[in-house]
């Protein structure tokens, strides 16, 4: 009898074949060694790692059930669960549909006209689902390459909340630009829409992979986070995307293009206070110093076993 992957009695076979997972023979995506995907069966995979949060799983369920297939096509989720460790990061699993394709940035001889057209239906398809409330899916900090290498550490409740988190960078950086999203639609924005994200099909159908990103945000984040993987992976096709959104723009929102690119590299010069995740590092540091964390003599041990 066959192993019904999606039944909670599976979750122990799951984590035993992700942990025995020989990573040159047995994954089928191995870009993100952090968080990578082995194929359970034919037809399912299973996405693990610390990476791998809740509101992915419910951003995939939400674009599977509510997207159009014919524009672009979703996994279907299985089921997702985290270990119950003591860890204050804890491995996430997300099992789903195996889809078939080659990824965007493998194909040869690609109609770049055509796909570029394709490509920005996709995202004015996804831009038709709206939201109140800024943020991922089901709640929970913002993720992706605009909040920081890990994530923003915290909730916006509202879009004053996250108007304030950008005023705040764009005030450590000094250059050109200006954004306000008080008054913005809030849209579902992937925010990791690229081609190595994206499968094209036999059949000629497109499928979009990994929505650890996504959530609702004004969808300008979107256009940003196309534009700076066209500047860290250059690539034909992905220039002409890239060029075909920008040309949509007013010149305000190619202003607020520039200051989104002075909030990111804030986050990445500089260190803003974080209650979150500072509160995740002493927790980790307790684990591994004891209990005594926070003393001369545990922040000495740490250097120590840093250095080792």
């Amino acid at each position: 009898m066959a192993l019904d992957y999606g039944n909670v009695a599976a979750r122990e076979i799951i984590k035993e074949r992700c942990r025995l997972a020989d990573r040159n023979t047995d994954l089928i995506r191995t870009l993100d060694m952090i968080n990578p995907v082995l194929r359970l069966t034919e037809g399912v995979v299973v996405k693990f790692g610390i990476g791998v949060m809740p509101s992915e799983a419910c951003a995939l369920q939400f674009a599977h059930d509510h997207l159009d297939p014919m524009i672009v096509k979703v996994p279907k989720m299985i089921q997702f669960f985290s270990d119950e460790s003591n860890s204050p990061w804890s491995t996430g699993y997300l099992v789903m549909e195996f889809m078939s394709g080659t990824p965007l940035d493998e194909v040869e001889d690609l109609d770049a006209t055509s796909i570029t057209r394709r490509l920005t239906r996709v995202l004015d398809h996804l831009h038709t689902f709206t939201h109140t409330r800024p943020g991922p899916l089901g709640g929970g900090p913002a993720h992706g390459l605009l909040w920081s290498e890990y994530s923003s550490g915290q909730e916006f409740s509202t879009l004053h909340d996250l108007q304030a988190y950008l005023n705040r960078r764009l005030a450590a950086v000094r250059g050109n630009g200006s954004v306000d999203v008080t008054g913005s639609k809030l849209s579902l924005c992937h925010l990791d829409f690229s081609a190595r994200n994206i499968l094209l099909s036999a059949d000629g159908s497109i499928t979009l992979l990994d929505w650890g990103c996504a959530g609702f945000y004004p969808s300008i984040f979107e256009t940003w986070s196309v534009q700076l993987e066209a500047r860290i992976r250059p690539n034909p096709t992905w220039q002409q995307t890239v060029s075909a959104l920008i040309a949509r723009l007013t010149g305000h929102q190619k202003s607020e293009l520039e200051a989104l690119s002075r909030v990111y590299v804030a986050n990445q010069k500089m260190a803003f206070s974080n209650p979150k995740a500072e509160l995740e590092t002493s927790l980790l540091m307790q684990a591994a110093c004891g209990l005594a964390w926070g003393s001369g003599a545990s922040l000495t041990a740490a250097t120590s076993r840093a250095a080792d």
